[in-house]
């Protein structure tokens, strides 16, 4: 059975951070194959325009949003562009992050504090902001990938 039935997502509207590669952009092609308007959010404004244009190109609804999910303002602005847009958000898949491997004794705190910022900081703007229209609607879907 193929994913549009059985993930019901269809006219959902998801937005995926860090969509503008790897897993993020894997997951914004899949919801899109689902039949869900997507929201490809990434730092690089290039690589969430070049996961839009995958979908539009395949028929299906995208929007590319540039936000750097550590800084509050950036969130606000991503959320309030993806509600123009969409006037919801049903799914949030907070999947941005940062890993910069290193042996644990040359792990510098400013990588350590960037990590936490990107990775958990992230995940809870992103929740709170996007989480704000599904609370006000009493529906929605949260999903943290680590």
């Amino acid at each position: 059975m193929e994913a549009s039935h059985w993930l019901g997502l269809e006219n959902n509207v998801c937005v995926v951070t860090g969509a503008g590669s790897g897993i993020g952009r894997d997951v914004c092609l899949e919801f899109a194959k689902a039949g869900a308007r997507v929201v490809a959010v990434d730092l690089s404004k290039e690589g969430s325009v070049e996961t839009a244009q995958l979908i539009t190109g395949a028929g299906g609804e995208a929007i590319a949003v540039r936000c750097d999910v550590s800084d509050r303002a950036s969130v606000a602005d991503a959320a309030s562009e993806a509600l123009k847009t969409f006037g919801r958000c049903d799914v949030l898949v907070n999947n941005a992050g940062l890993l910069r491997p290193a042996p644990l004794e040359e792990v510098s705190v400013a990588d350590w504090d960037l990590a936490l910022k990107v990775n958990l900081t992230g995940a809870l703007l992103c929740s709170q902001e996007f989480g704000r229209d599904m609370l006000a609607r009493g529906s929605g879907s949260i999903v943290h990938t680590a």
